[in-house]
C-alpha cells in the first residue's frame, strides 16, 4: 500500500474512533436532557397569582436518570468543601456539579439541628414613619382630641355585682376616671346591683324592666343595647357626640380614657371609621408589643369601644336588630367600607369567665390570655397626636407600605423562630375555603386559617383581619400572613415577586428534629429520596427549608452564581440544562418542600438524615 493510503487511512480510522467516543454520545445525551428543542419553552409557566415563572410538576416517575456525561479534566481544589465539578461553560461560567456526597460546612456541624445553621440575627423591628413624615400627614389630616368629659361611659350589667365592682373601681382609678359621666345600665332588677351602685359617688344606675325572660339571650341582649343606646343620646346625654360601652366583665387599664381622649377626633377626621375600640382579638401574651401602635381591621371588635352618635343616628338606630347585634355591625350592609380602629396591646381585660355566651373553656383559651396594660408602664403607653394620627387611613396605610416594603418574604418560617430577633416576615396562605360558614368572618375546619391559627395560638376566625392580611408578634419577629386572592397578597407579590405559602399540614413552624448526616448532590432529574437512599439515608424536609433560606450555601454546594425565587417540587436546585434560559441559577422554593419532586433539567441538593 502506498504512504498516501496509509494516511488517508488513518485519518478516516481517527475520525471514526472521535465520532464513536465523543460526539455521538454527546448528542445522545443533550436530546435525552432537552426533550427536543421545546424543553426551555415547557419548562416554565405562569403563575396567575405571582405573574412569576414556575416551575410545573413533572409527572410522576420511578427511573433515575443517568447523571450528565463530562469530559474529564485535571483535578483542581475543591471549593468550600463541595466536590468536583464539571468543566465550566465558556458563557456562564457555570460548572455543572458532580452528583455525590459533600463535605457539611463546619456551621452545620458545630451547632444543634436546632439552633438552624447561624447565630441569632437582631433587626430594628417593623419600621416606623420618621416625625417629620407623621407631623405633615398632622397637618394634612388635622386631628384633634376630644373632651372626653363630655362623652358618656354606658356600662352594661345584669346581675354580676362582684365583677361590677371591680368594673366601676378601674373605672374611676382610672386617669381622668374621676371627670368622666358614668351611668350602669342594668337589665332586669337584682337588688344588689342597685346597693352596689348607690355606694359610688358621680355613677347613676338606669334599669331597662322590658323583655325580662322573654326569648332568646341574645334576643333580650339586643333588645337592652337598643334601649341603652337611645336613652344615653335622647334623654341622659342630648348633646354627647360619643359614648363609650362597657360590660360589667370588663376591667379597664390606666390609661383607657386617654387613649379614647387622643384617637376619638378619627371620627372627625376619617369618615373611614366606624368603631374605635380599646380591645384587640389577636392581643395575647407574646402576640403583641407596641403599646402606642394603632391598627385598623374590617371585623368589629365590640370590648371597650366607642361609637359615634351620627353614625348610630345615621345608619344603626332604624335599623336595630332583634338579635345578635355584634353579628349585624359586623355585616358588610353596616360597615360599608368603614374599618374599626384598635390597639396593639388592648386596654381593657375581660374577667368574666362565665356568662351568656362564654365559658370557662373559652375563657381560659381565649379571654383571659389577652394582655393589656397595666399601672406599672400606663404612663409610657399615653398617646398624643402624634401616635393618634398613625390610626386614620392615610397614615396607617402609608407606614403599612413601609411595612410591606421592608418585610423579609425568603426565610422559612421554622428559620424565624431561632435565628432571627425582631425582624419582619411576610408569608401568604391558602384562600380560607374549607366548608360552610354563618358568617363571613368564620371559617371552615378544614381551612388553612383554621390550622394556621391553632399553630400560632390566634383567634381561628378572620379577626383582626384587614384586606386579607393579620399582623403579629410571634416567637420575638412581627409576623404578616397574607390570604391568597387578597389585596394585601396582591401588593406583597407586586413588591417582592412571591411569598413562601405556609402549609399547616406540615411541620412548616417546626425545627429538624433529626441532626443532618450528609449532604447529597442528586443526579440531573433525580429526586431527594432516591439520592438519599442510594447513600443509605433518608430525605429530611425541614433541612431542606434551612438550605432553602441560604443562598450563600446554594451557591457553594451547586456552583451557581445567582439565587432566584421559584416554585416547584424540585426546589431548591440548580438548572444544568445548558439551553434553559435559567442555566446556572440556584432556584430557591417559595411553595411546600418535597423529597420526592423531579425535573428534568435541575439538579438538586439533598439534605440526609
Amino acid at each position: 500500500m502506498k504512504a498516501s493510503n496509509y494516511f488517508w487511512a488513518g485519518i478516516l480510522f481517527g475520525f471514526g474512533i472521535w465520532w464513536l467516543t465523543m460526539a455521538l454520545p454527546a448528542a445522545i445525551h443533550l436530546h435525552s436532557k432537552t426533550g427536543g428543542i421545546q424543553s426551555s419553552k415547557n419548562r416554565f409557566k405562569k403563575n396567575p397569582i405571582t405573574k412569576r415563572n414556575e416551575f410545573t410538576t413533572p409527572p410522576p416517575t420511578n427511573k433515575q436518570d443517568s447523571p450528565p456525561i463530562s469530559v474529564p479534566v485535571p483535578a483542581a481544589p475543591a471549593p468550600n468543601g463541595s466536590k468536583m465539578r464539571s468543566p465550566t461553560h465558556a458563557n456562564s461560567g457555570f460548572s455543572i456539579p458532580e452528583p455525590g456526597v459533600v463535605e457539611i460546612f463546619e456551621t452545620w456541624r458545630k451547632t444543634k439541628p436546632e439552633a438552624g445553621l447561624e447565630q441569632p440575627v437582631h433587626h430594628s423591628g417593623p419600621p416606623k414613619l420618621d416625625r417629620k413624615t407623621i407631623q405633615k400627614l398632622a397637618e394634612k389630616i388635622n386631628l384633634k382630641q376630644i373632651d372626653i368629659s363630655q362623652v358618656p361611659v354606658l356600662v352594661v350589667a345584669k346581675d354580676r355585682p362582684g365583677m361590677l365592682k371591680k368594673c366601676l373601681d378601674s373605672l374611676q382609678e382610672a386617669s381622668l376616671g374621676k371627670t368622666m359621666s358614668i351611668t350602669v345600665h342594668q337589665h332586669g332588677t337584682d337588688s344588689s346591683v342597685k346597693q352596689l351602685v348607690d355606694k359610688y359617688s358621680g355613677i347613676s344606675l338606669v334599669q331597662d324592666l322590658r323583655n325580662l325572660g322573654k326569648g332568646e339571650p341574645h334576643e333580650r341582649i339586643a333588645a337592652h343595647y337598643a334601649f341603652m343606646l337611645n336613652y344615653a343620646f335622647e334623654t341622659s346625654h342630648k348633646n354627647a357626640r360619643f359614648a363609650i360601652i362597657v360590660e360589667d366583665d370588663m376591667v379597664v387599664s390606666p390609661d383607657f380614657f386617654e387613649y379614647f381622649k387622643a384617637v376619638g377626633g378619627l371620627f372627625d377626621v376619617d369618615s373611614s371609621v366606624y368603631c374605635i375600640s380599646t380591645w384587640n382579638d389577636n392581643g395575647f401574651e407574646d402576640r403583641v408589643k407596641d403599646t402606642k401602635r394603632l391598627l385598623r381591621s374590617e371585623f368589629f371588635m365590640g370590648l371597650g369601644w366607642m361609637l359615634s352618635r351620627k353614625i348610630f343616628e345615621d345608619s344603626w338606630k332604624n335599623q336595630w336588630p332583634k338579635g345578635h347585634w355584634d353579628h349585624w355591625l359586623r355585616s358588610k350592609e353596616r360597615k360599608t367600607g368603614r374599618e374599626c380602629v384598635y390597639p396593639e396591646v388592648s386596654r381593657n381585660r375581660n374577667i368574666g369567665s362565665k356568662g351568656e355566651h362564654v365559658t370557662d373553656r373559652f375563657y381560659r383559651e381565649f379571654l383571659e390570655k389577652i394582655r393589656f396594660t397595666s399601672h406599672v408602664d400606663s404612663e409610657n403607653n399615653k398617646l398624643f397626636i402624634a401616635d393618634a394620627v398613625l390610626g386614620s387611613k392615610r397614615a396607617f396605610e402609608t407606614e403599612l407600605e413601609l411595612i410591606l416594603s421592608k418585610a423579609n418574604v425568603t426565610t422559612p418560617i421554622h428559620n424565624v423562630k431561632k435565628l432571627h430577633r425582631n425582624g419582619v416576615f411576610a408569608y401568604s396562605f391558602a384562600k380560607s375555603d374549607g366548608g360552610k360558614v354563618e358568617y363571613p368572618w368564620e371559617t371552615g375546619r378544614k381551612s388553612a386559617w383554621r390550622k394556621l391559627s391553632d399553630l400560632f395560638g390566634l383567634w381561628h376566625e378572620r379577626r383582626t383581619f384587614r384586606k386579607g392580611l393579620v399582623r403579629f408578634w410571634w416567637e420575638g419577629n412581627y409576623i404578616l400572613l397574607a390570604e391568597e386572592g387578597s389585596k394585601m397578597h396582591e401588593k406583597l407579590v407586586a413588591m417582592h415577586g412571591s411569598l413562601i405559602r405556609l402549609n399547616p399540614n406540615e411541620a412548616a413552624l417546626s425545627v429538624p428534629a433529626k441532626p443532618l448526616k450528609k449532604i447529597v448532590i442528586a443526579a440531573q432529574s433525580q429526586s431527594c429520596d432516591q439520592a438519599c437512599s442510594k447513600h443509605d439515608s433518608t430525605c429530611s424536609k425541614p433541612h431542606l427549608s434551612l438550605l432553602n433560606s441560604d443562598c450563600d450555601k446554594l451557591k457553594n454546594y451547586l456552583g451557581c452564581k445567582t439565587c432566584e425565587n421559584n416554585g416547584g417540587p424540585d426546589l431548591p436546585a440548580t438548572v444544568v440544562e445548558p439551553q434553559h434560559e435559567h442555566f446556572g441559577k440556584c432556584l430557591i422554593n417559595t411553595h411546600a418542600f418535597t423529597c420526592g419532586g423531579t425535573h428534568k433539567v435541575t439538579q438538586r441538593i439533598c439534605p440526609c438524615v
